[in-house]
């Protein structure tokens, strides 16, 4: 039996019991109206409940669906943030490492060509030391002097003349030090030649006459120039302790010492490395 079926019944009762008691003023038809409206008020609350349920269960529907939406999305920002960091490890731990080597080869190569072009820039200088300084001194005319009494020149260097397009005198060294008397050395001469060959006459110690006191180098860059003196003073030791010849040799852009045996010329020359 159902619940519809089951309320008119009880109507139905209630009605008879109303009757029974003296409510005779209530008519049949009065009685079946009651009932009538009774059923669709309660219809109409069962039809009101069923609709609010389904709107109910669509807006779970949704929220679900929603929650499935995020949760899908979420996975795929995790998945991208993965991946991502896994290519920044990469790239960290493989292409910068790759990239800094490789800038730091380019630069190197730059470096040293600049150090080319600034020893060919020097070429045609010579460093002079040892050549007396005098007071309000023509630099020039000192230099001159020098050559002629310290070379053994030639007919044509005497007859033209040795062309200088620079000459002047450098700071004294900070490592420079005094002799017994407590007199500092005279500042070294720097000198630009004209001449491609007056710059390897004179830069050719073999050219030097007996008992010339000069010390001739060639004009390298700062760096170079360090090291060469760094290796200068390694040599006199060398000289000194061990009674070995020895000689500064200028390649490219490197400065190496060598030694070997005096008086042994059938020897080669071994090149000198630091301990450390």
């Amino acid at each position: 039996m159902s619940d519809d079926t089951r309320s008119d019944d009880k109507v139905t009762q209630q009605v008879r019991n109303s009757s029974i008691a003296g409510d005779s003023d209530v008519s049949n038809s009065d009685l079946k109206q009651f009932m009538l409206d009774m059923r669709k008020e309660m219809l109409d609350m069962k039809n009101d409940i069923l609709s609010k349920l389904t709107e109910n269960q669509q807006d779970i529907k949704q929220i679900k669906d929603d929650l499935t939406t995020v949760r899908s999305t979420l996975n795929d920002v995790e998945q991208a943030t993965s991946s991502h960091a896994q290519r920044l490890d990469d790239i960290e731990q493989k292409k910068v490492p790759e990239l800094k080597a490789e800038m730091d080869k380019k630069v190197q190569l730059l470096e040293e060509k600049l150090l080319l072009l600034e020893i060919h820039d020097r070429k045609r200088n010579l460093l002079v030391y040892g050549v007396e300084e005098e007071k309000n001194e023509d630099t020039k005319m000192v230099m001159l002097d020098v050559w002629h009494h310290n070379y053994s020149c030639s007919e044509e260097q005497l007859e033209r003349g040795v062309v200088m397009t620079s000459c002047h005198r450098l700071p004294q060294s900070r490592h420079a030090r005094c002799d017994s008397d407590g007199k500092l050395p005279p500042r070294p001469v720097i000198v630009r030649f004209g001449f491609d060959s007056d710059r390897a006459f004179f830069g050719n110690l073999n050219n030097m006459k007996r008992g010339c006191k000069l010390r001739v180098l060639d004009d390298l860059p700062p760096e170079m120039k360090r090291e060469r003196g760094r290796l200068a003073s390694i040599a006199y030791n060398i000289r000194k302790e061990q009674h070995q010849s020895t000689k500064i040799v200028v390649a490219g852009t490197k400065v190496s010492l060598q030694y070997k045996p005096r008086n042994r010329p059938d020897l080669d020359w071994k090149t000198y490395k630091d301990s450390n």
